[in-house]
């Protein structure tokens, strides 16, 4: 298998990320049949969706914060929609989820708010669908599958990030392990002081 460098830095992202997919061509092949149901009420769904957004003063104030109104929430749900209904689900498809988590890191909308909300776009997208269907299980995984690209895309920024800053500022790994322990302990006692 050749390195990531041999072959291409947005080849190599997409292998790392493609391990988060839990879509089999039968998964793909059952989205572009439902492609029909879901392009056919794309705008509906997209409308509820940043109509609900926006409704929800947290996620208001953070989106509007980083530079993202409702018009562009919506293009970016459409582009999902559509890439994911009408495309194949492979290197491409995985890039386009990517920069969906990379928008919301650089907006600096807190990965809790960004999958807090993610699954407004499955309530409205399951109303569309019987109870028996069988598109129902592959319109989940899909789901799923964005929803682990877009954290592990946000995640390698904040990564980035902390090492720049460790790297600029001289901390070295043994302070920085420290520091780290300190954060996750004060959490774990907070956690543990929660009334029953």
């Amino acid at each position: 298998m050749p390195s990531e460098a041999a072959v291409g830095p947005r080849t190599g992202c997409c292998r790392q990320l493609s391990k988060f997919s839990i879509l089999s061509e039968d998964d793909a092949r059952m989205l572009r049949e439902a492609s029909s149901v879901v392009l056919t009420v794309k705008d509906a769904i997209v409308r509820r969706v940043v109509n609900a957004l926006f409704s929800d003063a947290e996620a208001a104030k953070h989106l509007e914060s980083g530079g993202l109104g409702p018009e562009h929430i919506k293009r970016m749900i459409e582009g999902w929609i559509e890439a994911t209904f009408r495309g194949e689900l492979g290197a491409d498809y995985c890039v386009e989820v990517a920069k969906v988590g990379l928008v919301f890191a650089k907006a600096r909308v807190p990965l809790l708010i960004v999958l807090t909300r993610l699954p407004l776009v499955t309530q409205e997208l399951l109303k569309h669908f019987p109870s028996g269907s069988q598109h129902l299980v592959p319109v989940l995984k899909v789901l799923l599958t964005s929803m682990r690209i877009i954290a592990v895309s946000y995640e390698s920024v904040r990564q980035r990030m902390i090492e720049k800053m460790r790297e600029t500022l001289g901390v070295k790994e043994t302070l920085y392990s420290r520091l780290e322990a300190i954060a996750v302990g004060e959490l774990f006692r907070e956690l543990e002081a929660r009334p029953a």
